[in-house]
């Protein structure tokens, strides 16, 4: 099977249609039950720097998970085809070389992800169609990094393993 690698551009802000998150189920994650509506009643509200810096914390907490979801399916495609994956890497946010048009949406910034796996050309070629169609990825490249990982590295099997 060949080597592959997968280098994709995730989009930074969540899709429109994507379920967003309760703000009690924020407050819960972050263990801040404590303040706001929890703490006064029901009728109460936060104050708006508490609001602020909530809202802050939740895209921190939610920023790799654009990536994160679409590495889990990659790899579960390759996984299901017989491949094999090696290596992921998250290569954080970056801005892109230039601004790049994708599912009319217009993207100045991203997160950069790769994947190293071995798989055969029909499960890449499927991948890639996959890819394609996904409102999460800016841009995908799949590479063929070699028809094998000693090709590759400087890694050579064990000889005997009895």
């Amino acid at each position: 099977m060949p080597l592959y690698e997968l280098l994709c551009i995730a989009r930074k802000t969540a899709v429109a249609g994507a379920k967003a998150i309760p703000s009690g189920a924020t407050k819960r994650i972050l263990g801040v039950a404590g303040f706001g509506a929890d703490k006064a009643g029901a009728g109460a509200a936060t104050s708006p720097g508490e609001e602020a810096r909530l809202a802050a914390a939740e895209q921190r907490a939610h920023r790799f998970d654009q990536p994160k979801a679409i590495l889990r399916m990659a790899a579960l495609h390759v996984l299901d085809s017989g491949g094999v994956v090696r290596k992921f890497e998250n290569l954080g946010d970056k801005a892109l070389p230039y601004r790049m048009k994708r599912h009319q949406e217009i993207f100045s910034e991203g997160i950069y992800c790769t994947m190293l796996f071995d798989s055969s050309v029909e499960a890449m070629d499927a991948l890639d169609k996959m890819l394609k169609f996904d409102e999460r990825v800016i841009r995908h490249t799949l590479i063929n990094a070699g028809d094998s990982l000693t090709k590759v590295t400087s890694y050579a099997p064990p000889e005997n393993l009895a």
